[in-house]
C-alpha cells in the first residue's frame, strides 16, 4: 500500500496464536492477509499504517503491518467486534491523518539529510531513521565536531 488509503479485498489467510485457522472471535489478536492492502508495511525506519478492516459483521483495528517471508504484507489487530471468516469481503481503511503526518516526517527526514550536507559536507551519511506520525529520528556520520 502507499498508492490508496482504501480498498475492497477478500481475507485470505487468518493466523491465531501461530496457527492458521478459518474464523477468529471478538477481542483475539489475529494476524491476517488481504487479497489486495492499501496498508504500508513498516520498512527502512518508516512505521506501518494503522487503521480498520471491516464489513458489516466484524471489524478489526489494525495495529501493524510487516512483510511476510514471501513479499506479501502480513497485518496484525484486535477483532473489535463479530466473527472474522476467511474469505470474507472487507472494506480496508488507513488512518489517514496518520498517513499524512507519517509521509510529512518522511519528507522532513529528507531535507534534514540534505541540509546536512549542505552545512556539514557531502561527506555526511545518513545511518538510519525512525519515522512516526509525531516524530521522527535521524542518525547520519559525520567525521569531527559539528561546531567550534
Amino acid at each position: 500500500g502507499y498508492d490508496t488509503a482504501t480498498a475492497q479485498t477478500t481475507l485470505t489467510h487468518l493466523i491465531y496464536n501461530g496457527e492458521e485457522v478459518s474464523q477468529v472471535e471478538a477481542g483475539e489478536t489475529v494476524y491476517f492477509m488481504l487479497t489486495e492492502t492499501p496498508f504500508y508495511a513498516v520498512s527502512g525506519g518508516q512505521v506501518a499504517d494503522t487503521g480498520i478492516v471491516y464489513n458489516d459483521n466484524f471489524e478489526i483495528a489494525v495495529s501493524e503491518v510487516t512483510k511476510a517471508p514471501n513479499g506479501q504484507n502480513l497485518h496484525k489487530g484486535v477483532v473489535q467486534f463479530g466473527q472474522v471468516n476467511v474469505g470474507a469481503t472487507v472494506s480496508a481503511e488507513v488512518n489517514q491523518n496518520d498517513r499524512r503526518d507519517i509521509q510529512k516526517n518522511h519528507s522532513a527526514t529528507h531535507l534534514l539529510h540534505a541540509a546536512l550536507k549542505s552545512v556539514l559536507g557531502d561527506h555526511v551519511n545518513q545511518a538510519g531513521s525512525l519515522v512516526e506520525a509525531d516524530r521522527l529520528r535521524f542518525d547520519f556520520s559525520h567525521f569531527g565536531p559539528m561546531t567550534n
